[in-house]
């Protein structure tokens, strides 16, 4: 063999050998921190046929949900996606007024709270509802969308709507994906939210646009690594050490939460924030994040239901299993996030259904 080709050799197979022991390490890593979940190698919707588009182009939002659409196995086999005329997801009506009898909790977010990768009965709204009978659960959450989409969705459609109580369900990413120039994963622009001379200012998506994403496999392949996701943790944990102050999200979350809580305020009805924590925030790591909005919201009186607390609780195995392989919250989740959700609502309103 040629001198050359085998030193050649010898270094690829090195490098292999290599890659394979920080792969392993990080997975161990990975997986005694309660990290480490299934590889997510087929997304449960691209690419299947028979499943309904249920996204359109939203001139103020950025995207929205389609209304009346069904899908019936839309995250797989069972697994159905339904929106009601409203373009919420619901398979039945919500009148503008508060049903008689019922206390409504209108749940507001991305996709944690719209219930990615389960179906319409799988939903924490859904568990909310199943708690009691008295309870009306609101399903206001869509995929992929920053706290500022949420924020004005609420104020478009949202308002009209009687409520006993609003909650705005954020995750660490909502905060994110309120930069300027973040975009949704097929590029589809999102509305900017700032503040400027105290009041909030808002810049509209730029017109539909129809944006083709083509996933590279090798990308996909060096995503799937254990050394990628280890890697991934550790960046967001260092983005989360950076002052809140200097960040470009707070003036204007700050802004939207003050206006939600004088709204609902106006309207004789509750507003809370509730935190859901992504897999990689646990177990209970302190997060500059978490304690900003822990000490914005008691200076505002702004209520706030923690659930990491509550996830942090359980086992490195437990928590593994309240999370899809792609980190959205599985079936046990959903149930974990409402029994948190519930127990928080018991310690905040005295008038919560018993």
């Amino acid at each position: 063999m040629n001198p050359v080709l085998k030193k050649i050799l010898l270094a690829l197979g090195a490098m292999f050998f290599l890659l394979l022991i920080l792969e392993g390490t990080s997975s161990v890593v990975l997986s005694c921190t309660g990290q480490q979940v299934l590889k997510d190698r087929n997304n449960p919707i691209r690419g299947r046929k028979g499943v309904v588009n249920v996204f359109q182009f939203d001139e103020e939002l950025g995207w929205s949900y389609r209304p009346d659409t069904h899908s019936p196995d839309y995250y797989g086999e069972g697994l159905s996606m339904t929106t009601n005329s409203r373009g919420m997801r619901s398979t039945y009506e919500h009148t503008g007024e508060i049903p008689e009898g019922k206390y409504r909790v209108i749940c507001l977010g991305d996709s944690f709270t719209m219930g990615w990768g389960v179906s319409d009965d799988e939903t924490f709204p859904h568990f909310l509802e199943e708690s009691t009978e008295t309870i009306e659960a609101v399903n206001m959450g869509c995929g992929a969308y920053g706290a500022q989409q949420c924020y004005l969705w609420y104020l478009r459609d949202g308002l009209e709507l009687e409520t006993d109580v609003l909650l705005l369900c954020v995750i660490n990413d909502d905060f994110r994906r309120m930069a300027p120039r973040n975009k949704s994963a097929d590029g589809t622009p999102r509305p900017i939210v700032d503040v400027h001379d105290g009041e909030l200012q808002l810049t509209r998506p730029m017109s539909a646009r129809k944006v083709v994403s083509k996933r590279n496999p090798v990308i996909r392949f060096l995503k799937d690594l254990s050394i990628y996701r280890l890697l991934l943790s550790w960046a967001r944990q260092s983005y989360d050490q950076k002052s809140v102050a200097e960040a470009h999200f707070a003036p204007a979350s700050e802004a939207m939460f003050r206006d939600l809580a004088r709204r609902s305020r106006e309207r004789s009805q509750k507003f809370y924030l509730v935190y859901l924590p992504t897999l990689w925030e646990l177990p209970d790591r302190s997060r500059l994040l978490n304690t900003w909005l822990r000490e914005f919201l008691k200076e505002e009186g702004i209520g706030l239901i923690d659930l990491s607390t509550t996830f942090a609780a359980l086992s490195p195995s437990e928590r593994r299993t309240l999370y899809l392989p792609d980190g959205h919250f599985s079936v046990f989740g959903t149930r974990m996030a409402s029994k948190g959700i519930i127990e928080g609502l018991r310690r905040l309103d005295a008038e919560f259904p018993e």
